[in-house]
């Protein structure tokens, strides 16, 4: 399958020597123009960052490609799944670990190959979580492999109602766009939420 080397992200440099307001506000004298409330308000400073990335891309007329990654101060991980557009299945999968805490956590990349085979359908998640994790697998190539699971089946279903073509789907109105994914996304958020129908008392 093909790999990819992403770029790393980088932290921004500051330019300013001054020390920072919660707002950020200077007046000309060089004074904090933050107001109370601001000025009140704890300093705060990042404990901890993580990124997970999803692209996908066409592998020819009948498959998907589909790239996920986790990247944060102790890992750098990439998962790939190869999956079928018509059949949903996912023809191969693999993984790399370009930085992880421990040695050990390499051990466990052999596992994607458990879930060649798998449908993408009710019930993945689950079977994903089996194949990839628990204690003799990676909680982070299981949430990698869901994030790319959820993102083909959303690819999947914009193809098979035909709105691949973006510049077409974003011409229609917000009513039309959800009247297209109603029979697909009913009920899985509130923009698809349909209310359930009270019976009258006494009927």
């Amino acid at each position: 399958m093909r790999r990819w080397n992403w770029p790393r992200p980088r932290e921004p440099k500051s330019t300013s020597s001054r020390p920072t307001t919660p707002s950020g506000k200077w007046g000309a004298s060089g004074r904090s123009c933050a107001t109370p409330e601001e000025a009140a308000m704890p300093e705060l400073s990042e404990l901890y960052q993580r990124n997970i990335n999803v692209t996908v891309e066409r592998a020819g007329p009948d498959h998907i490609l589909v790239h996920s990654s986790l990247l944060d101060l102790d890992h750098s991980i990439r998962f790939s799944m190869k999956v079928h557009s018509r059949t949903k299945t996912i023809v191969e999968a693999s993984a790399q670990m370009i930085r992880v805490p421990f040695r050990k956590c390499r051990e466990t990349l052999s596992l994607t190959k458990r879930i060649s085979g798998l449908v993408i359908e009710r019930g993945i998640n689950r079977k994903l979580a089996d194949a990839l994790g628990h204690d003799t697998g990676c909680m982070h190539l299981v949430e990698l492999s869901m994030t790319a699971a959820r993102m083909a089946a959303a690819v999947l279903v914009e193809a098979q109602r035909g709105l691949a073509d973006r510049e077409h789907f974003e011409a229609l109105s917000e009513e039309e766009r959800i009247a297209l994914g109603m029979p697909f996304l009913k009920n899985t958020c509130l923009v698809f939420r349909v209310p359930e129908e009270k019976t009258p008392a006494g009927s």
